[in-house]
């Protein structure tokens, strides 16, 4: 009769682990979901923006004159294009890099 008592004792214990287990396995599963959720609602945010730069670009590139320059309309226009001018122009070629 002990050693029936002390055996359910150990497989209610076992049964308890398990349970715990399980539920622990659940929420890294539910953190886990939750940060590649919000991960791609990131890429999602950052895709609009970016949508919405080059919309915005596309549109100012519409208006440019024939003999405009690039550079100066983006100067005169959002921040966003003048970061941008300010990227294009430090990786432009210098001159001497030219020829």
């Amino acid at each position: 009769m002990q050693v029936r008592r002390a055996a359910q004792t150990a497989l209610d214990a076992a049964v308890i682990k398990l349970q715990n287990d399980f539920e622990s396995d659940i929420a890294e599963m539910e953190r886990r979901q939750e940060a590649r959720f919000l991960a791609q609602l990131s890429v999602l945010a950052a895709t609009k923006h970016r949508t919405a730069v080059e919309h915005h670009l596309a549109a100012a590139l519409s208006q440019l004159p024939g003999r405009g320059s690039l550079a100066t309309l983006l100067q005169a226009t959002s921040p966003e294009f003048r970061t941008l001018s300010n990227c294009l122009l430090y990786t432009s070629p210098s001159p001497r890099d030219r020829g």
